[in-house]
């Protein structure tokens, strides 16, 4: 699994990545406390999340449709997927 953090705005996060087992690209958009920690999904942390079913998505461009508009993936690591969707 590669995975991916950054920051969407103050107190939110993105992970993403593609998950082998899975076989699928996923995101989550998340807040985080002062700390910087995540805070946890029953506190209603979680404010996304894509890619939780087998071959749910299967492209880096579907991954970031729809992640927008909440969360633009930096290019880099839009690179980096695409890396691993062509490999």
């Amino acid at each position: 699994m590669s995975q991916y953090v950054f920051p969407v705005s103050e107190g939110v996060e993105c992970l993403v990545g593609w998950d082998e087992s899975m076989q699928t690209f996923f995101g989550q958009i998340y807040r985080v406390d002062k700390d910087g920690e995540r805070v946890d999904a029953e506190e209603d942390g979680t404010i996304l999340w894509v890619g939780r079913r087998h071959n749910e998505i299967k492209s880096v461009y579907v991954l970031a449709t729809q992640l927008r508009p909440r969360a633009e993936i930096p290019s880099k690591i839009y690179g980096a997927l695409f890396k691993t969707e062509v490999d």
